[in-house]
């Protein structure tokens, strides 16, 4: 028995032309940049999206030495803000990378600085408030964790 068929994985291309989001960005990507004018990064990334994973855009054949099955694998836009299956993939890449070479191996908590939307816009747009309002958090936050601590707890934070 060969270990293929003992290990039974079947490739399945995942056909983004059949997604609504891919068909709705096919057909009005150039009204959308014709009406707004948008940045040419943020045009870069439609186009690099709507040839993710489309075999007319390139691929590579991959044969399985055991059993010698072929398939073909589409590139990848390798996307970072907009491609659906690309932030996905990064996602759980570097979720991998900071669980396995980059946290410690102890108990770990996280925190998160909600706002309201409209504090949110003002934030984004102030690099200065934003480090100051972050400076803040940490600051109120360690002093929170230092006073709820254990006795003789040897807790760090990070940020």
């Amino acid at each position: 028995m060969s270990a293929c068929a003992a290990t039974p994985t079947v490739y399945r291309r995942r056909e983004p032309e059949a997604d609504v989001l891919y068909e709705v960005i096919r057909e009005h990507l150039e009204t959308f940049v014709a009406r707004y004018d948008p940045p040419a990064q943020v045009r870069r990334a439609f186009e690099a999206y709507l040839r993710c994973g489309i075999l007319a855009h390139g691929f590579v054949r991959v044969r399985c030495p055991e059993c010698r099955e072929e398939s073909l694998v589409a590139f990848s836009c390798k996307g970072r803000g907009f491609c659906p299956s690309c932030t996905a993939r990064q996602a759980a890449e570097t979720a991998a990378h900071l669980v396995d070479r980059v946290l410690p191996h102890v108990p770990l908590r996280q925190w998160v600085l909600a706002m309201p939307p409209e504090m949110q816009v003002r934030v984004v747009n102030d690099p200065a408030l934003e480090t100051r309002l972050l400076a803040l958090f940490t600051k109120e936050l360690e002093e929170v964790l230092r006073a709820t601590a254990k006795a003789g707890a040897r807790a760090q934070a990070g940020s």
